[in-house]
């Protein structure tokens, strides 16, 4: 067996959950009782951005733009959540606590005093930032100012087109877009487990399903209206959400599948097994399967809210994914392959 068949051996024999169980301590850090949490011997409650103050880059936007916001609730009576900073450098202060005073942390026994410090820890940083700006372009700083405090935010730079490669060559070697890359040719350490010339290869991160069958590669998605760890749990994503799993109007066709037909959704690698509606669409190419993240199919157990009991409907297509991590880069592979199994009455 060659070397990247015994790496494909161990690969599709691992999961985040079946790693989770083997590790000798898991601790995890989160604000709702994610599926994770049943995994982990110690749970660190942390705060929702709401709850605290926070400078930080517009996610998501077509400009860079910063915000700095207030917090404008506590967190829930008995809940001891706190700052994730706070746990972060609780936790550098008991192991290195050299580094922690580099940032003028001490120890911190309340709320109140660790706001009081990373409050002025992030005016110093915003300040200074307001300070470079203004020596970069008189007068910006008071732009800024007025824009935090009008809208909230404000675009400190905006997209420019047409400079790469017109105005400014690529990091190539050659200054231009490289098909076969002479950067890797160059190095021979590269050379040994990749090819500077791109050719097809199978996905190591997953079986490759076989063509006209009732296997297919389980795409994952998101939307803006249910899919996140935070609005997942809460009463409209009910009726936005889609827990569904989509299928082309082919491939349904030919396996005999209706739409919103229960089916079974079994993972070729990790073998797990889960059972959702089917979404019969065009919206999807033959082949494929698709489900959105972060929208349904939660499976803790301490999930005691009765309303929110919608969330364990659908699938998580992390129960599918095997964790290959790609090797120059270190992405983690979303994607699976799964078998689509009638469900018999």
């Amino acid at each position: 067996m060659s070397e990247q068949q015994c790496s494909r051996e161990k690969l599709t024999a691992r999961s985040w959950q079946t790693t989770s169980k083997k590790l000798e301590l898991c601790v995890v850090q989160d604000v709702l009782p994610q599926e994770i949490v049943d995994y982990a011997d110690y749970v660190l409650p942390a705060t929702y951005f709401l709850e605290r103050k926070e400078m930080s880059t517009v996610k998501w936007a077509l400009n860079g733009s910063i915000y700095l916001s207030d917090p404008q609730i506590e967190p829930p009576k008995g809940c001891e959540a706190r700052h994730d900073v706070w746990i972060l450098l609780e936790i550098l202060r008991r192991a290195f606590p050299e580094r922690a005073e580099r940032v003028g942390y001490k120890e911190c026994k309340t709320a109140e005093e660790f706001n009081k410090y990373f409050d002025a820890f992030t005016q110093r940083g915003f300040d200074q930032f307001l300070d470079n700006c203004d020596k970069a372009k008189p007068g910006w700083k008071a732009q800024i100012q007025e824009d935090i405090a009008t809208k909230g935010w404000s675009t400190i730079t905006k997209k420019v087109y047409g400079i790469y490669p017109y105005k400014k060559p690529f990091g190539t070697p050659s200054g231009k877009l490289e098909i076969y890359s002479f950067k890797l040719f160059s190095d021979p350490g590269f050379l040994k487990s990749f090819t500077p010339f791109p050719v097809y290869k199978p996905s190591p991160a997953y079986t490759a399903p076989k063509l006209n069958s009732n296997e297919f590669v389980l795409v994952s998605g998101k939307n803006c209206n249910s899919c996140s760890g935070l609005n997942m749990f809460t009463e409209p994503t009910r009726y936005l959400g889609d827990r569904t799993v989509w299928m082309n109007i082919d491939d349904a066709a030919r396996l005999g599948i209706k739409d919103q037909e229960i089916v079974e959704i079994e993972g070729l690698d990790t073998k797990v097994k889960a059972t959702a509606p089917v979404t019969v669409t065009r919206k999807v190419i033959p082949g494929s399967v698709f489900a959105f993240g972060f929208s349904g199919g939660i499976r803790t157990k301490n999930l005691i809210n009765p309303e929110y009991q919608f969330v364990k409907e659908g699938i998580n297509t992390h129960w599918y994914a095997t964790g290959y991590a790609e090797p120059m880069f270190g992405n983690v592979a979303n994607n699976s392959s799964v078998r689509i199994n009638k469900v018999r009455g």
